[in-house]
């Protein structure tokens, strides 16, 4: 049985941000920073909003797709890293 020091104690969210707010919200959430990049990446191929002219950051955390997709219609990701505290 783990004790309470053992428990990490960072949780990594997955976020996206939408032109409309609701379709803004939270994606999923890991303990662990390289399955939450994973899967980063995986919305940003997923997401026909991303093109060659997206910023993609796959190691920092962050994704803003293609301005020039279209105006009004953007989606950007971030991974917010969030220390819980006893």
């Amino acid at each position: 049985m783990k004790k309470m020091n053992d428990i990490k104690k960072t949780v990594f969210i997955l976020y996206e941000e939408r032109e409309e707010s609701q379709l803004c919200g939270i994606r999923g959430a890991w303990n662990d920073r390289q399955a939450a990049l994973k899967s980063l990446e995986k919305c940003v191929l997923q997401n026909v909003l991303y093109t060659e002219d997206s910023i993609v950051d796959i190691d920092n955390g962050i994704a803003k797709s293609d301005p020039t997709y279209s105006e009004g219609a953007y989606s950007d990701y971030t991974i917010k890293e969030i220390n819980m505290a006893q």
